[in-house]
């Protein structure tokens, strides 16, 4: 997340592409991946990627929440809203 809220939106593919692709990876790291993805500018992949832990209504829910987080000009403020930072 730091990584594509930075504009390194390569590193942030490439590092949440191996994160989600580890036999460890959880839910989180799907949902990350998603968000990651809308951030930088790559919502088109989506439509060719599969998440076998996210709903196709939360899949929904996550694209309309990352699209909302981009549109907000200011980089704190896309990172209070996706919760990396104290709102204070």
């Amino acid at each position: 997340m730091a990584y594509a809220l930075g504009d390194d939106d390569q590193k942030a593919l490439e590092t949440i592409r191996s994160v989600s692709q580890s036999p460890l990876a959880q839910p989180r790291h799907q949902r990350n991946q998603l968000l990651v993805m809308v951030l930088a500018g790559k919502e088109k992949d989506l439509k060719n990627m599969t998440f076998d832990d996210i709903t196709k209504a939360e899949r929904g829910k996550l694209i309309a929440e990352a699209r909302r987080v981009k549109a907000i000009p200011d980089r704190a403020e896309q990172a209070r809203e996706l919760g990396l930072i104290d709102a204070n």
